[in-house]
């Protein structure tokens, strides 16, 4: 069995932004087969694994999304230079210098940089200005690379071990930790259970849940638990007070999420299962009240007649960045959380 280090390393490799998953969708599809009585991809691409017999009459479904953000080819110019747009939500000042992969349908993976004005020939006046990223352009060094418009584009960058043994840093972190936490606990899974365990790897979660809407409707579980990625703030210049989880902190058992458009509670039930097993087996967790975005817990929860649901994130530092920063023990800790759950699931209780 692959550790969670090499597992984590290899879904980081993997491209997969949002509506383009197919790379990631194979290394998941190659993990989880082994230990799945079937295993399917779904017309939208979510990949949907299956395991247990059920007798409790439970089905219960693990969702983390496979996407990551990135951006697409928008036109090709021709000196060879690439203009681009988002696709998710970037933080515009992250963006020019980064290395990236273009990935083309007749010519692989094109390497390039992000490129925009040096300070010696910009003004101070557009030095002020908030940075634009339809001004900014890639620049893979040479013409007739086989460029296209619509092509997907990913950060160039691996996972990365820091000096503590703990600390990892890497793109896409959000939301391959949590594809890494779920392949683990599925894994283990024995396949004599009781209850229908479904892992589910959801498409386009950046650009509007999507990939969970259709699987959720499509598996009707009685219950489901979302493992995604939360903002670790624990920085310099945050208050103690404002911050949503802290690294090293254990999982965070998230109590609500939201957005400026939509706002989400988890189940009281699922949620207290949570913290109850943490607080039995002394799993270090937190709590999170989130104000910074939504997860695929939105639309599975929402889905038929509704789905009780819990919501784990791993913290993470520097999100929708290409160095998104997590902890090893994190992680691993949100592993045995899940496991552990799943063991504490009765019939009759949600």
């Amino acid at each position: 069995m692959k550790s969670f280090e090499d597992l984590l390393a290899d879904l980081v490799r993997a491209p997969g932004v949002s509506g383009f998953e197919d790379d990631v969708r194979d290394v998941i599809v190659g993990e989880l087969n082994p230990y799945a009585d079937n295993l399917r991809v779904d017309k939208l691409g979510n990949v949907i694994a299956g395991k247990g017999g059920g007798k409790n009459g439970l089905n219960v479904m693990l969702a983390a999304h496979m996407d990551e953000i990135g951006f697409i080819v928008k036109f090709v110019q021709k000196n060879g230079f690439i203009k681009f747009a988002p696709s998710g939500s970037w933080s515009p000042q992250v963006v020019p210098g980064q290395r990236v992969m273009v990935h083309t349908k007749s010519n692989g993976n094109v390497p390039g940089v992000i490129g925009t004005k040096p300070p010696h020939v910009t003004s101070e006046e557009d030095k002020k200005k908030p940075i634009d990223i339809g001004q900014l352009f890639i620049d893979v060094g040479a013409e007739g690379l086989g460029v296209e418009i619509g092509d997907p584009i990913t950060i160039d960058r691996e996972l990365k071990l820091l000096a503590d043994g703990k600390t990892f840093t890497g793109k896409a972190l959000d939301d391959r930790v949590g594809c890494a936490v779920m392949i683990d606990v599925f894994r283990e899974i024995s396949k004599e259970t009781d209850l229908r365990v479904y892992a589910v790897a959801t498409t386009q979660e950046e650009i509007g849940l999507r990939g969970a809407a259709v699987s959720a409707y499509d598996l009707n579980p009685d219950l489901a638990i979302v493992l995604d990625v939360t903002c670790a703030l624990d920085l310099p210049g945050v208050e103690e007070g404002e911050h949503e989880s802290k690294l090293g902190g254990g999982p965070s058992i998230a109590i609500s999420e939201a957005s400026p458009q939509y706002a989400y509670v988890a189940h009281p039930k699922v949620r207290q299962l949570l913290i109850d097993t943490a607080k039995d087996l002394s799993i270090p967790y937190q709590l999170d009240v989130s104000q910074s975005g939504l997860s695929d817990a939105a639309t599975v929860s929402i889905a038929r007649g509704g789905v009780p649901i819990g919501m784990v994130y791993v913290p993470c530092r520097y999100l929708h960045s290409p160095v998104e920063l997590a902890n090893l023990e994190d992680a691993k800790n949100t592993s045995k959380l899940i496991k552990a759950c799943l063991g504490r699931i009765q019939p009759g209780s949600f």
